[in-house]
């Protein structure tokens, strides 16, 4: 019989396991970013603010509302801006950009943990937990969630690293203020910063970290009114109502049914810290950075189920594996966390990469080339804005960018103010668009079967007739598939 120990031997297993997934992610990984098409319904739209700057178009500036209405931060397509200059803002380009940011932002997390003085097998463990969790998701296409989450961790690690010194201080609540420029949401990490040094530490810092996060926004917010007007109307209002739409409380537990199957096993350790005691406690900061993070997504963000389950494992899953880490690491001669560690690799394969890699490696190439086809044949289609990459890329107008849909949102909403989001503007682009329809001026549409933002549906088949059908298919989520519409003006 062997003399090893059963914890060493549990921990080889959960290296090996973990190994073996981190490899499918990295596969997963290079497999899409090098698609020369939409892996997301929602990529082009952030391919084509880029596309923008590099043309020297202001985006957020009047003449381009609303066509061009983007309601998310512009981050992402700042950094890509210089590349885009060399390189042109392709699909590529965007998603190497993501990956090395989801790359640094592992070794942000990686370099948290070691600060708790957890081993470098065991922060290298949780690390690799953290890339695969976000390697088989959205994170790894042309969004900007790689770059906020990245700046969201460095907002908190690096004033902790800094021991909460002044410096640190001002260089985490500007890395929050950047966070902001891309996820708003996750902006939180100089808040939540500023009110642990408040009630834990010292309340002169913890006054003074928050001092830096208001004037570094107040000033940024300032610069960007001047030279991009729409920007935090667009970012900050449009979102707010759009939100509203998919607003229902009840969500809270449809995301927790999930996230509670996925991450049982980190749940599990918590719990069994708790039941520990001491023996099994989690640094005070961690603590509360999970505890903090889960209070405002349950608060304020989880009834937006538009979003799925993207905010809770964007603001709370890398301090859910610190906080574990942490029981992990105080009880290192215990069977009982070794087992835990092995079972939530199992649960994540189970539950993330097991879809991710049955369901999201189908090469659509040809579908995808058939939509080139038929907009070369037309110069005035109306198309869906998932879309709207190949439309741009075949020398034809955008109509829709993949997010003007919010429009609707807006022209629709008795809530929102006649004199507010250009709400006029906005009606007339519809009013404009439906007359186009009903005067048969495009000579195409390429539509799901729900049809435009701009018109019921039901005007459609009164001046179009339908041709053809056929299915695109997108990697998120899990080979998502629909089928386009062709339609042709009537005689």
């Amino acid at each position: 019989m062997s003399s090893t120990p059963m914890t060493v031997r549990l921990e080889r297993w959960t290296w090996a396991a973990a190994i073996l997934l981190g490899l499918g992610a990295v596969a997963f990984l290079l497999w899409h970013i090098a698609r020369p098409y939409p892996v997301e319904a929602s990529e082009p739209s952030h391919i084509l603010n880029t596309v923008l700057f590099v043309q020297g178009i202001n985006p957020y500036a009047v003449p381009f509302h609303p066509e061009w209405l983007y309601v998310y931060g512009t981050l992402h397509n700042a950094v890509a801006y210089p590349f885009a200059l060399l390189f042109g803002p392709t699909f590529l380009l965007h998603r190497i950009l993501s990956c090395l940011c989801l790359l640094l932002a592992t070794g942000v997390l990686y370099r948290g943990m070691r600060l708790d003085r957890i081993s470098p097998a065991l922060a290298g463990f949780g690390a690799l937990l953290f890339f695969i969790h976000f390697a088989f998701s959205v994170t790894i296409t042309a969004k900007g969630n790689a770059v906020a989450i990245l700046c969201y961790l460095l907002s908190v690690v690096v004033p902790y690293a800094g021991r909460f010194r002044p410096g640190s201080l001002a260089a985490g609540a500007l890395f929050s203020v950047l966070a902001f420029y891309s996820k708003g949401y996750l902006a939180l990490g100089a808040p939540l910063v500023s009110l642990y040094l408040f009630f834990f530490q010292s309340r002169r810092l913890g006054l003074l970290s928050a001092a830096f996060f208001g004037f570094f926004l107040l000033a940024s917010a300032a610069v960007v009114r001047h030279f991009f007007p729409l920007f935090l109307e667009e970012s900050v209002l449009y979102q707010y109502y759009w939100t509203r739409a998919f607003h229902d409380r009840l969500h809270l537990f449809v995301v927790m049914k999930e996230v509670v199957v996925v991450e049982a096993a980190l749940l599990a350790l918590l719990a069994w810290g708790l039941w520990r005691g001491k023996k099994g406690s989690v640094e005070p900061f961690a603590a509360f950075l999970l505890a903090g993070s889960f209070l405002v997504y349950v608060a304020v963000l989880s009834p937006n189920k538009g979003n799925g389950s993207a905010y809770v494992y964007h603001l709370v899953l890398p301090f859910l594996i610190w906080a574990a880490l942490l029981v992990v690491s105080r009880n290192r001669e215990a069977l009982v966390p070794r087992v835990l560690l092995l079972a939530s690799v199992a649960l994540v394969a189970l539950f993330v990469g097991r879809p991710a890699l049955q369901y999201g490696h189908g090469d659509h190439r040809a579908a995808w080339e058939r939509v080139g086809t038929l907009l070369r044949a037309h110069h005035d289609p109306l198309c869906d804005g998932s879309l709207s990459e190949s439309v741009r890329a075949a020398g034809l107008p955008v109509y829709d960018n993949g997010l003007t849909e919010g429009l609707r949102y807006v022209t629709d909403n008795p809530s929102v103010p006649e004199t507010r989001l250009h709400k006029a503007e906005a009606r007339a682009y519809c009013e404009a668009m439906t007359g186009k329809l009903k005067a048969k001026g495009f000579d195409l549409l390429l539509l799901y079967p729900e049809g435009s933002p701009f018109f019921p549906r039901e005007l459609i088949p009164l001046y179009y007739r339908k041709v053809d059908s056929f299915s695109l298919w997108e990697s998120f989520p899990n080979d998502f598939k629909s089928n386009i519409e062709v339609w042709e003006p009537l005689p």
